[in-house]
């Protein structure tokens, strides 16, 4: 009734709250901060739920609290007054026993919590370890050698509220979740409890923790998971449109009951204000704001006389065409009376289109015969202003056109010569077509705009043309679907995003949101921005081109977006949400890395064996997907020798083209001496992860024989596979087009058939959301040969993602799937010995580092160690180095405690600091004459009642004005809740992290590093700490400044690319990556196939040990 207005319902009329009480016959309610805090009941809450159950409404009482079973908050609620059983409470720790029990999990569970939790395991019969508390004792390295133990039959991790959270406790969490096959299950993302003067660390800040140890997202059972109520919704018990929830926290209550379809009330007694939903309403995010419009009332709603004033303030009216005024080929009723309304009155009104099927000329007469008024020098086409920017820059070359008529002729009508269009289907092979392909030598751009005809061979030519850096890539528009009705229709948009991740290049949109759109009408002063209306149907286009120009602008929901659309984006809290960002590729950067690369790794033999020796396992790539056709000579006896000196061969690919065996018969042809067992690929992954899902429904294929074939070696359905071309007219296609109805999945690899048809059925499947599976084989965007560039599976996955708004499971390569049952059967381990560092290990130094580094000193070069480690002050990583022989002054260690103590000695006028954090980090501090208190063991010893008091005690009586995170062994929910409580009370208490490296990874466990410590206090505080350590620029920053060094002229080494290597890029220092970390070759080359160019080096060497002979 009050649909997303924030209203208030003490401010209304009886009527209207009478109105309201009828308007749903179910009521949902959060317990903490609605209905009691902590152990208080909240006044009235009892008298209301009970008059609510008098009514005849059913009322069900949902927290996320796992802390108590059913049958425990049950007592409670009952000892408070509330009339309420068993049956009408819904629990996160009940629904996650029942999700395990459903899915027949018969392994150990791993559990962080309360024993709310593993009493309702025991219910369902599934094994546990004992919660309580789990304390660090002594240092971190007994630990690990004598008392960190791991159970073997450990399948799944469950993340509830624990105030007995520990160090050991991540630890053990993250090197179970190492596991792939390991369940990661939160109870919830609560940040913190509703106390009314304290913060109470919640589960989310555990969560995000072990989330960020662990480098895996956890599976949310609680609120705002629809999952929590679905089997109400589903036996018919409640109905969504006819249901209340109340809540106190608006992402978790409120925004369960916008993903149920629920209304919803947010009560004040909880987390969350009317202030905060206010300023939400009016939020500052740019982005955001970006796709709300000035209008999102229904203005018929407006009295009359506003909204005759908010007309006569216009000059001008710029409306889009499809979706606002008309539907293909019929007008919206009333929009031609409307628009002919305001042109009689005086306005300058506008069509402007992202249509480029047809020309000015062609709209205008379409809008005339549809009874609008207007000439051809209004409309705004972008199929016209292309032609216009190619004429207005002398272009004198050839055009290759993906498009329609629309666009030639506006072309022609300028003088432009381009190649023919029309259908270019695939014929033969990709063979074929590689030896057949025809490329003229004149093209000097490509043109993209909607083409029904859409294929493989004009991917193929457009791509390969693009290959010259001077030919120019022009895109229409990026409308990713048109209005349809119920159909699903691909735009233009996702043939220029399969085009750019192919040709790696972003395109120049001519059409909206550029604002160069209406320049000419902008520079001519026919239209004043601050007194012109855009009305549009689309927000990343329409209304997103409107802010662009600084236009009003009004929103229409007769075409793609909804006000429910606009409503999500104004309170969503995703930040990347709808953000029209164009991929930048960086050609030149990387051919430059390439090169640096393949001098590097010029090594001698002896060097080469080393490397081979310390090898058990060797995944070797095959092809592309049907390149190359010929064996790379010597490949066959290099692969068999390392078979006969004992290594584990494995050839692993992402051809999804063949069948496993069909490989397997290729390999052996070729002269590989290999099992079938030791041929991994991305078809036959794909179908055993598909049969492991007990999957029984249809599978929608894009892709080849390959594909069908391994699913049919495990029974499961699919379509067939092959050319599905438009060959009659889009209308007449999709007037009778054929849609299969038990599709459960989509699959997508490497098609060489592709086209418009496919993509329309893959994006009307997709709509179904979570019922229906997103999978692809692989991600790669290019197979290159013969002088033309191939289009590979990544292109066209990344099309159907663009479309679909939604991103594909990656089966193949780099996804861990392709190789995970060798992993957890143990025949490949991932490393034999993983070294974390560039000039030492612990206390082991890495061969001829220090011969390397003093060589650089002895040439004059200025030598720094920069680190992140917070274990140890600043003079004991100097007195490390100088044992190890390193020739370097003390005042040459760059270390974050050392730059924490320099940072406060300069800031902290007064009062104390308190640290997380261990010995180190308090002797850099006590060295300048730094207050503070902290490190070491603080653990919850009586009840979290009295800790709570405690806290609450020390914070209203102490001088804090700084919290530092660095590393601690012994890291508590004491200690989170002290340093949540500090920074939550004093906005202007300093808040230092050493770092974020995340987590230090071994064979077989993982250990926390301060990242995940920072990441949970961060969370609950709605903070962000001030990193010290690297990548962080203000570790380098003084030496910059003082012209200690120059960013041009420096080389940064490290092991770690989201650290050293991105700590560099900050700096505009070089940067040259070491493979005796966490980080080796094949890492950098994940990075390039997946465009992370943040993360990649400009050299790259095994060991700096091996740079030494190049000095």
């Amino acid at each position: 009734m009050f649909t997303r207005s924030a209203t208030v319902l003490l401010e209304e009329n009886a009527g209207k709250l009478v109105n309201w009480l009828n308007s749903f016959d179910a009521v949902l309610t959060d317990c903490d901060g609605v209905l009691w805090v902590y152990g208080d009941v909240i006044d009235g809450s009892v008298e209301v739920m009970n008059r609510f159950k008098e009514m005849g409404k059913k009322i069900f009482f949902c927290t996320n609290n796992s802390a108590k079973t059913r049958k425990e908050l049950l007592v409670k609620a009952q000892q408070m007054g509330f009339n309420v059983t068993e049956n009408e409470i819904i629990s996160t720790a009940h629904s996650t026993a029942t999700y395990l029990k459903q899915r027949d999990f018969n392994k150990n569970v791993y559990v962080i919590g309360s024993e709310g939790i593993t009493k309702e395991l025991d219910a369902f019969n599934i094994k546990h370890n004992t919660v309580g508390p789990d304390h660090m004792t002594g240092n971190l390295a007994d630990y690990l050698s004598t008392r960190f133990k791991l159970e073997n039959n450990v399948g799944a991790v469950v993340v509830g509220f624990d105030e007995h959270f520990s160090f050991p406790k991540i630890a053990k969490a993250a090197s179970y979740l190492n596991d792939p096959d390991c369940l990661f299950i939160a109870t919830n993302t609560d940040e913190r409890f509703p106390m009314p003067s304290m913060v109470i660390p919640g589960t989310g800040s555990l969560v995000r923790c072990i989330e960020t140890c662990a480098e895996r997202q956890a599976l949310v059972i609680g609120k705002p998971n629809v999952s929590i109520c679905a089997h109400l919704i589903d036996d018919g018990t409640i109905k969504p449109e006819r249901t209340l929830m109340i809540g106190d926290r608006c992402n978790t209550d409120i925004l369960l009951g916008y993903n149920c379809g629920f209304q919803t009330l947010l009560v004040g007694t909880g987390v969350h204000t009317l202030e905060s939903v206010r300023r939400w309403q009016t939020s500052n995010d740019d982005e955001l704001l970006k796709l709300v419009p000035d209008s999102c009332t229904d203005l018929t709603k407006l009295p009359k006389a506003q909204a005759r004033a908010f007309i006569n303030s216009l000059e001008a009216v710029i409306s889009d065409g499809d979706g606002v005024l008309w539907l293909n080929d019929r007008a919206i009723a009333g929009s031609p009376e409307a628009f002919n309304a305001l042109t009689s009155r005086g306005k300058k009104t506008f069509i402007c289109t992202n249509n480029s099927t047809r020309t000015r000329m062609s709209l205008m007469e379409k809008a005339c015969g549809m009874g609008f008024k207007v000439t051809v020098d209004n409309i705004i086409s972008s199929s016209h202003a292309l032609a216009q920017y190619l004429k207005d820059m002398g272009f004198d070359k050839l055009v290759y056109v993906i498009g329609r008529e629309g666009l030639i002729q506006e072309l022609a009508a300028v003088g432009i010569k381009y190649l023919e269009i029309g259908s270019d289907d695939m014929k033969g092979t990709v063979k074929d077509m590689m030896n057949t392909i025809d490329l003229n030598d004149n093209v000097g751009a490509v043109v993209v705009g909607f083409d029904e005809y859409f294929s493989f061979p004009k991917l193929t030519k457009a791509c390969s043309y693009l290959m010259k850096p001077d030919c120019l890539l022009l895109a229409t528009n990026t409308d990713e679907r048109y209005p349809a009705g119920e159909m699903i229709l691909p735009a233009t948009g996702c043939f220029v995003r399969a085009i750019e991740a192919c040709a790696e290049r972003p395109a120049k949109v001519m059409g909206k949101p550029n604002k160069e759109f209406c320049a000419a009408l902008l520079k001519n002063g026919l239209i004043k921005p601050q007194t012109t209306l855009m009305v549009g149907d689309r927000g990343n286009t329409d209304v997103l081109f409107g802010y662009n120009c600084g236009f009003y602008t009004l929103f229409v929901g007769s075409g793609t977006n909804s006000l429910q659309d606009i409503e999500k984006w104004r309170h969503s809290t995703d930040q990347e949400l709808h953000k029209q960002t164009i991929r930048r590729f960086f050609s030149k950067n990387l051919q430059k890395y390439k090169q640096s690369c393949t001098q590097l790794l010029k090594l001698d033999k002896k060097e080469a064996r080393d490397i081979i020796d310390t090898m058990e396992t060797i995944l070797c790539d095959a092809d592309g997907e049907e390149l190359p056709v010929s064996v790379h000579p010597h490949s066959p006896r290099i692969f068999n020798c390392l078979r006969e000196r004992g290594k584990k061969c494995y050839i692993c690919t992402n051809n999804s083209t063949r069948s496993r065996d069909a490989i397997f018969k290729k390999a052996s042809q070729y002269g590989f001496q290999i099992n079938i067992e030791n041929i991994l690929t991305s078809a036959h992954t794909l179908a055993h992860y598909l049969k492991d899902l007990k999957f029984f429904k249809t599978v929608y294929i894009i892709g080849k024989e390959g594909i069908a074939q391994e699913l049919d070696a495990v029974d499961i359905k699919h379509t067939k596979t092959g050319p599905d071309i438009l060959n009659c007219s889009l209308k007449e296609y999709i007037e009778n087009i054929r849609l299969e109805s038990d599709v459960g999945a989509v699959v997508v690899g490497f098609d060489d058939h592709i086209s418009l048809p496919k993509l329309m059925k893959a994006l009307h499947y997709l709509e179904k959301g979570e019922q229906c599976l997103f999978l692809a084989t692989n991600t790669d965007e290019t197979y290159p040969g013969m002088g033309v560039t191939c289009p590979g599976s990544g292109v066209i996955v990344r099309s159907v993602e663009f479309g679909a708004k939604r991103t594909a499971t990656i089966i193949g390569k780099p996804s861990a799937y392709l190789c995970s049952s060798l992993m957890k059967s143990g025949e490949l381990q991932p490393e034999t010995t993983l070294m974390i560092g560039v000039l030492w290990y612990d206390d082991q130094q890495i061969p001829r580092t220090s011969e390397t580094v003093n060589a650089l000193v002895e040439q004059g070069k200025d030598v720094y160690f920069v680190t992140n480690n917070s274990t140890k002050t600043r003079h004991e990583l100097w007195l490390k180095a100088r044992a190890m022989n390193f020739s370097i002054n003390e005042s040459n260690i760059i270390s974050p405690t050392y730059s924490v103590a320099s940072y406060l000695k300069a800031h902290l006028l007064e009062g104390k600091a308190y640290v997380i954090g261990g010995e180190a980090l308090a002797k850099e501090l006590t060295a300048m004459d730094i207050e503070f208190f902290g490190p070491g063991p603080d653990f919850i010893e009586r009840s979290l009642a009295d800790t709570v008091e405690m806290v609450d005690k020390e914070t209203s009586e102490g001088n804090i004005q700084a919290v530092i995170v660095g590393f601690d062994e012994h890291f508590s929910y004491k200690k989170m809740l002290r340093a949540c409580n500090f920074l939550h009370n004093n906005e202007t208490c300093i808040f230092l992290a050493t770092n974020d490296n995340a987590v230090v990874k071994y064979p077989h466990r993982s250990i926390p590093d301060t990242g995940a410590l920072v990441a949970a206090v961060e969370t609950c505080v709605e903070r962000k700490a001030l990193i010290m350590g690297k990548p962080n620029r203000a570790v380098a920053d003084k030496l910059i400044n003082e012209g200690l060094i120059n960013p041009e002229r420096t080389l940064m080494i490290g092991d770690c690319v989201k650290t050293d290597v991105v700590f560099g890029k900050h700096c505009g220092f070089s940067t040259l990556l070491v493979g005796t970390g966490r980080y080796q070759w094949k890492h950098v080359e994940k990075f390039l196939e997946m465009k992370l160019f943040q993360y990649v080096p400009d050299f790259y060497i095994p060991s700096l040990g091996d740079f030494k002979q190049y000095l």
